[in-house]
């Protein structure tokens, strides 16, 4: 392989790299985009098992007992793990980092 071949070469590579650079840093901006558009919808985070939150509570209404025991009931009066929905529903009055979720209601 002569020098002006190899040179040509190098000139062709370098000519590559810079157009895959450039399609990186596309990439790089949308992957971006996508991920500030993520973090308004899901301020908690995306990871599978805050998605899975947000869907359970987007589907039943809180049920809070005294205590301050999370479960989740849909609009026929039952809880997802099947407790009743006995006295008076706390959820307006007990704050979400103040509760207890039941683990069968968010599993």
């Amino acid at each position: 392989m002569t020098d002006n071949e190899i040179e040509k070469l190098l000139k062709e590579l370098k000519e590559l790299n810079a157009h895959f650079e450039l399609q990186n840093f596309e990439a790089k901006k949308v992957l971006d985009k996508i991920e500030n558009e993520m973090k308004v919808e899901f301020p908690s985070g995306f990871k599978m098992k805050n998605i899975e939150k947000e869907i359970l509570l987007e589907t039943y209404r809180p049920w809070v007992k005294k205590l301050g025991q999370w479960h989740l009931a849909s609009d026929d009066g039952k809880t997802r793990c099947g407790k009743p929905m006995l006295g008076n529903n706390y959820a307006k009055y007990i704050p979400e980092n103040e509760r207890v979720e039941c683990p069968d209601c968010f599993k």
